[in-house]
């Protein structure tokens, strides 16, 4: 998150209208997989700064690991009460 918010940092301080956060969970070629802190983290930063949220989550039927599970960010921003606009994406030619 500290390299997110001082990158938003750098260019709203040029005066640059910053206006959405794209988060891609899972990762792609990765599958890395964003937990449900890292989640609450992205949904309160844009919250705090007034930004929708981009969840490109079309990888979501593709994890790997059988400990890890994956969370929508709509569903964490559900859970937590946090009203912010959500673009969700999904697709059934990626699982």
């Amino acid at each position: 998150m500290k390299e997110i918010e001082n990158e938003y940092r750098k260019y709203h301080d040029k005066g640059i209208d910053i206006k959405a956060l794209v988060v891609i969970n899972p990762g792609n070629p990765t599958g890395n997989l964003l937990d449900k802190n890292n989640i609450l983290d992205c949904l309160n930063f844009c919250k705090n700064n007034n930004l929708i949220i981009v969840a490109d989550e079309v990888y979501q039927d593709n994890i790997y690991e059988e400990n890890k599970k994956f969370h929508s960010i709509r569903s964490v921003a559900n859970e937590n009460n946090i009203k912010i606009p959500i673009l969700s994406m999904h697709s059934t030619s990626k699982g």
